[in-house]
């Protein structure tokens, strides 16, 4: 095995673990080689290891390799989160898996990361809009109102969750709409584009 580990592009480091007392922290994370060798050896089974991996969220690829795993066993573990799966002996493509899973390991933290800047971005806007004077309105391409700000209730008298679904220009003073019309025309047509424009609005009270 440790012949086959020198074709892995990384370094790569392999621990025997005999009974099932293994805690994984964190700090582990970056130098645990991402797999488990035996998957009977004494107290320590393959699914007792991808349990334990579970519970510590340490996001590292698990590979099993068995002599004594049948095939039906060995999906079950597959579809229980076990990465891939070989028996001794047959190790050729062991470092290929090695390297894939690291990959595939790698483009999961970035999608998390991505996720969770996303849902601050996201927050932050939130409570940007929410806490403004001003009232936020984001339309789709036809006009239709997609988002309303709570603060249009304050300025114009409207509940945001009334007109979410409504015209925009349904707000705009007729003599008005053209123009606004053709604004929101030329800010579709350019990407990036910013422009300032003055209409008046309809108050709910009219």
């Amino acid at each position: 095995r440790s012949r086959i580990l020198r074709h892995v592009r990384h370094p790569c480091e392999h621990t025997f673990v005999r009974w099932s007392n293994l805690t994984i922290t964190a700090d582990e994370q970056a130098r645990l080689p991402g797999y488990r060798d035996d998957a009977v050896v004494r107290r320590f089974d393959a699914p007792e290891a991808l349990a334990v991996l579970h519970e510590s969220g340490v996001e590292i690829p698990f590979i099993i390799i068995s002599a004594t795993v049948g095939e039906e066993a060995a999906a079950t573990l597959i579809r229980s989160g076990a990465h891939d799966f070989f028996v001794k002996g047959r190790l050729a493509r062991l470092p290929t898996a090695i390297e894939r899973e690291r990959r595939d390991a790698e483009d999961r933290r970035r999608r998390r990361e991505t996720e969770a800047a996303l849902v601050q971005s996201r927050e932050r806007f939130r409570l940007i809009v929410e806490h403004s004077s001003d009232f936020v309105t984001i339309l789709e391409a036809d006009g239709t109102i997609r988002y309303q700000s709570p603060t249009i209730e304050r300025v114009l008298g409207h509940d945001e969750r009334a007109i979410v679904g409504t015209d925009f220009l349904d707000l705009v003073h007729p003599e008005d709409r053209g123009e606004v019309r053709r604004i929101i025309g030329e800010v579709l047509e350019l990407a990036d584009s910013t422009q300032r424009i003055g209409f008046r609005a309809h108050h709910r009270d009219n």
